[in-house]
């Protein structure tokens, strides 16, 4: 018996060292046998409580139908049936595994099955935490196993894992493609995945950038490989928009290109001298340091370091003598002049200059320039820019006109100008023949009356604090100008010289006035005065808002050129594409705003709905409005509504004012356009919920002098052009425009057009 129970308790030894479960059932499902001698924790029963009794009795429902399907398919001829499942112990789900097979006795009939079932609770959660994991991932992971021939060497690859965001670029659902032959899709990408044998046979990674075509879509994909086990994880990153926005980047540089060569033309081509001079550092400029020793340190290292053919004309010097020179050279004979030049530059960063200067061969040159300063990030001063004209001709006519204005200045008073006597009160006792040319009355029409009600009502104070309470009291006037009426009604503007006439006593017995018509050169001064303004406002955008979106743009383009991290890439791209994009429509505006300023732009007024005009503007628009998530709604009604005016002025009008609208408005906010008749005119609004305007900005809007921009709600900056083209368009509909708004609570503009008469439909 001992000899004959050794096999047996050999076997029971054998599996008790295993921690696999080991049982025996019937085809109902009833449990014959536990091979193992000790209870098993996953149970948590005594051995005797589960022997001949249904597993239906002892486990979870779960459990117990895989058990039947198990048994099912076993009887149905199967030789194997696997399934997985869990169960609540301690607290916490564990996975098991179940290898249910027949049990071949002496009778062809098979009546008992084995079961062997081992924990796989570490394995499970590691598979589903990896699944998981991988469908959430932003990028498409594909496992492979490679398939080698008898040789060793690898003809295929399986796929073994793929997660949905793959479905995506390969064009089939994962579930198609689990346990499948690379070789028998045929997608072109799978050609080009020959190469990664090569990672599984040396361990290298690799890093392939390829272009795939799925249902007429064009993607292009970076794939990145590494060896796992023997085959490969493949991590595939979706860069369509990335190839995107760098042929979106290369077209803005050559635009850019384009730019900086019709600069760079202008700039050796004009005839106005251009010069840049520059610090070798930064210097500060502030309250803090000692500004005497930061002028001495500017005046000996301030160089030229680009000037032009024009301004090199002007010095008689070749390029090398006068980059050689530093400012302190140019004023050597007026040290002090020089550095009071760089006080004043420096603490308003711009200023303009005419004043005096020597040639390289000595001789005099009279000069007029502007001069501009340069700032970094900091505020510290880089250097500046200049430009310069030679007006030393028109500086020698100037003199030659003052000697012949001396010699025959008696003669000129006494036949053109209008001379006259007064008594003390300004009333006319005497009056010259030429006030008729003048004023177009006669001497008799004036004599006897006050000039007083001729001035014009805001000139009176000005001529009485200026002029007359001087003269009164025995002081000469050189010069005073104000307006005149004439007799038909027209202001003209004069120049009066008051002199004293005194007794023996030094009484102040009458006045005597000398006075000339300078309409002429009132006009031509108040034009100049705009043109400079304009000018000026020119610089400024060239060197604050042009330059700024540009040095934006080279300051990314190193930084992209440097060793960017390629999650980093599409930031940086969106960043310079905005940059480019500001510098585009500064651009924009730029032209528009020079051809309205030298009407250069045609004015061909028709008849339009505005309900149309409007629809395009917004149209044009809905991308910019839907980046805020901003609503746009037109509260014009039908079409009926028609006014008189040139189109394309109409739309820019429209344009720019929707457009700030748009960027002075919150996030979900909304922006209404209004038209109706009214007094007359076409009366159209657009308004917004956002930022508005505070009182004292208002009046600055319009003036184009102020050159008053701000920031949008998400940063965006104006170039302060925009009103100015809106007002000049209007103007040429002798239309109005002007603004409505509350601070934090939003703003109205609104313009006014003719509407057509019956004559013009």
């Amino acid at each position: 018996m001992t000899n004959a129970k050794h096999p047996e308790t050999y076997l029971h030894s054998i599996l008790n060292a295993f921690s696999d479960l080991i049982f025996v059932f019937d085809g109902d499902g009833v449990i014959l046998d536990y091979l193992k001698d000790e209870n098993s924790e996953w149970l948590y029963k005594p051995r005797e409580q589960f022997l001949g009794r249904n597993n239906k009795e002892i486990l979870p429902d779960n459990v117990s139908s895989k058990i039947d399907q198990a048994l099912q398919a076993l009887k149905n001829g199967e030789t194997k049936y696997t399934f997985d499942y869990n169960i609540l112990l301690n607290g916490r789900y564990n996975w098991f595994t179940a290898v249910f097979s027949p049990i071949h006795e002496d009778t062809e009939k098979i009546t008992k099955y084995l079961c062997v079932i081992r924990e796989i609770t570490a394995k499970k959660e590691s598979e589903l935490l990896l699944q998981g994991v991988l469908q959430n991932a932003f990028n498409s992971f594909i496992v492979l196993q490679a398939i080698r021939n008898t040789n060793g060497y690898i003809i295929d690859f399986e796929l073994i894992l793929a997660n949905h965001q793959a479905e995506k670029l390969i064009g089939k659902s994962p579930d198609d493609l689990i346990h499948k032959s690379v070789r028998g899709f045929d997608n072109q990408q799978w050609i080009l995945w020959d190469k990664f044998s090569e990672v599984v046979e040396t361990g290298n990674d690799l890093d392939l950038e390829y272009d795939i075509n799925n249902n007429e879509t064009f993607r292009w994909v970076n794939a990145h490989a590494s060896k796992y086990g023997d085959g490969l994880v493949i991590t595939i990153q979706d860069i369509t928009e990335k190839k995107r926005s760098e042929l979106d980047l290369q077209a803005a540089l050559d635009q850019l290109k384009v730019y900086s060569k019709q600069m760079d033309l202008f700039f050796t081509q004009a005839l106005t001298g251009f010069f840049f001079m520059m610090f070798d550092k930064p210097i500060q400029w502030d309250e803090t340091i000692d500004k005497d020793v930061a002028i001495d340190y500017a005046l000996n290292h301030l160089h030229f370091t680009r000037v032009n053919a024009a301004l090199l004309k002007q010095y008689g010097a070749t390029y090398t003598q006068l980059t050689n020179r530093t400012l302190k050279d140019f004023f050597k004979n007026d040290l002090e002049t020089g550095k009071s030049i760089l006080r004043q530059l420096y603490d308003q960063k711009h200023i303009h200059i005419n004043r005096t200067s020597k040639k390289f061969d000595g001789s005099e040159i009279w000069f007029e320039g502007d001069y501009i300063c340069f700032m970094d990030d900091n505020n510290n001063i880089l250097g500046h820019f200049g430009t310069q004209q030679d007006v030393t001709e028109r500086k020698h006519a100037e003199e030659l006109l003052r000697a012949s204005e001396e010699r025959y200045r008696l003669l000129a008073n006494n036949m053109l100008d209008l001379v006259a006597l007064h008594d003390p009160d300004g009333t006319y006792k005497y009056v010259s023949p030429s006030v008729t040319n003048i004023l177009g009355y006669t001497p008799d029409e004036l004599i006897g009356t006050n000039p007083y009600i001729l001035f014009h009502p805001d000139d009176v104070l000005s001529i009485q604090n200026q002029s007359h309470s001087k003269a009164k009291e025995g002081e000469d006037v050189p010069s005073i100008e104000y307006r005149i009426q004439k007799k038909n009604g027209q202001y003209i503007w004069f120049s009066t010289n008051t002199k004293a006439i005194k007794d023996i006593n030094g009484k102040v017995t009458m006045l005597q006035t000398v006075s000339r018509d300078i309409t002429e050169r009132a006009n031509t001064l108040h034009l100049l005065e705009e043109l400079n303004q304009q000018k000026n406002k020119l610089f400024s955008i060239i060197s604050h808002d042009l330059r700024g979106p540009i040095g934006n743009c080279l300051g990314l383009l190193n930084l992209l050129r440097s060793d960017v991290p390629v999650e980093d890439v599409p930031k940086y791209l969106a960043h310079l594409h905005t940059s480019v994009s500001n510098v585009h429509s500064l651009l924009d505006d730029l032209l528009l705003w020079a051809g309205s300023q030298l009407d250069k732009i045609s004015f061909e007024p028709t008849h339009f709905q505005i309900k149309e005009e409007a629809t395009i503007v917004t149209n044009s628009l809905t991308e910019m409005a839907k980046q805020k998530n901003i609503s746009i709604y037109l509260n014009i009604g039908d079409n009926s509504i028609t006014g008189y005016g040139d189109k394309p002025m109409i739309r820019t009008i429209l344009r720019n004012l929707l457009s700030n609208a748009i960027k002075f408005s919150k996030p979900g906010n909304h922006v209404i356009i209004e038209a109706k008749k009214k007094n007359n005119m076409l009366e159209i609004s657009v308004k917004d919920h956002g930022m508005g305007i505070k009182k004292e900005n208002l009046e600055k809007l319009f003036d184009k002098t102020s050159n008053f921009t701000t920031y949008g709600t998400k940063g965006e900056r104006g170039t302060g052009l925009g009103l100015d083209i809106c007002k000049d368009f209007v103007d040429k509909h002798q239309g109005k425009i002007w603004v409505e708004s509350e601070f934090e609570k939003g703003s109205t503009f609104i313009f006014t057009l003719p509407i057509p008469s019956a004559a013009t439909k």
